[in-house]
């Protein structure tokens, strides 16, 4: 594994036009290179059951494509226990902290 797909990618790419740089980005990248948590599995399908309320033809096509995606990371799914979840804060924390003292471009 070499990359953590957040809930923010899987929100683009369930988008009828995802951004390009995304997309070009995922063509790149060999997918036994990707992983996702468990989390981000709960937050994408929450999403979607949400949605379904509301749209449920989109709904019920957006969980055939997660459905395959997430088969396909079956292996690379990771549990987030104590240890990963207070890296993950202080990794998050200080990424806030370089974001807000760096000046804008």
């Amino acid at each position: 594994m070499k990359y953590l797909l957040d809930t923010n990618v899987f929100r683009e790419i369930g988008k009828s036009e995802p951004h390009r740089r995304v997309s070009a980005w995922l063509a790149r990248i060999d997918d036994t290179d990707l992983a996702v948590n468990a989390l981000t599995v709960r937050e994408v399908i929450k999403g979607v059951e949400k949605l379904r309320r509301r749209k449920l033809d989109v709904a019920t096509m957006i969980e055939a494509r997660l459905r395959t995606i997430f088969d396909a990371l079956d292996e690379r799914i990771l549990v987030v226990d104590r240890n990963v979840a207070c890296l993950w804060g202080e990794l998050l924390g200080a990424s806030l902290v370089v974001q807000r003292t760096t000046p804008s471009l």
